[in-house]
């Protein structure tokens, strides 16, 4: 019963007492902060591959959009949804493989395609990554050609126009190598943290004179130097004697 009341006084920590605590286990978190730090840096500089983006866009095209009324202006937009899957359907993307002699199978292709439809717009904005820039361009120009036909032949659609194609990439869009590292070097600390008030929190050791006053609210009278250290000594003298 005792035990508990010293644990329950002892999860109620002042704001004095948690620096205090920070202060005392700094090279803990400094230590974490470090290889948080250091294990970032080495991903992102040697295991991580980077990756380039290359967006192209395209225009959904009407001949009678302007007599269109605003609830048909809206159906339009709401069918680029459609549009946006067929880009990323069979018809498209195999097509789009066998013109560039692509070595990637459909669902590969598929992931490295993201399709934006910016909100209230029949504009599509196609982005290809892959960790090549050059082929990362390559192929978001092909999937704009091919959709084009594919969408008017498919979907009815009088026109589709191209209103830019990919740009070539100068810079890996991923990963942000200083993002990424400055992350995990705050991380490491709030995991040190974190870890140093479980282990204080579970812990019911009495470590000094201040701990018993504090917790048990009981006065010292005397303290008993520990004689680990002295034991030692009269250890190896006797082996001398010897």
């Amino acid at each position: 019963m005792q035990q508990n009341e010293s644990y329950a006084v002892k999860t109620e920590l002042s704001f004095l007492d948690i620096v205090f605590k920070l202060l005392e286990k700094w090279y803990v978190i400094v230590i974490a902060a470090l290889v948080f730090l250091s294990s970032a840096f080495v991903y992102v500089q040697f295991l991580c591959t980077p990756m380039y983006s290359s967006t192209a866009k395209l225009f959904i095209f009407n001949t009678e959009a302007n007599s269109q009324s605003t609830s048909e202006l809206s159906v339009s937009t709401y069918l680029a949804r459609d549009y946006a899957e067929l880009i990323v359907d069979r018809a498209v993307l195999e097509d789009v493989i066998d013109n560039l002699n692509l070595k990637k199978t459909y669902g590969s292709l598929k992931s490295s395609i993201n399709i934006n439809n910016p909100e209230g717009t029949r504009i599509l904005e196609i982005t290809v990554r892959t960790e090549d820039p050059k082929l990362s361009k390559k192929i978001v120009d092909e999937v704009c050609k091919v959709s084009q036909q594919k969408i008017v032949d498919l979907m009815g659609i009088d026109r589709v126009n191209i209103i830019s194609d990919g740009q070539l990439s100068s810079a890996p869009s991923s990963p942000n190598k200083q993002r990424y590292i400055v992350t995990s070097f705050f991380l490491g600390i709030a995991v040190a943290i974190v870890a140093i008030f479980v282990v204080d929190m579970l812990s019911d050791k009495i470590e000094s004179e201040d701990d018993i006053q504090k917790y048990l609210d009981m006065s010292v009278l005397a303290t008993i130097p520990y004689a680990n250290t002295l034991s030692k000594k009269k250890k190896v003298s006797a082996i001398r004697k010897r």
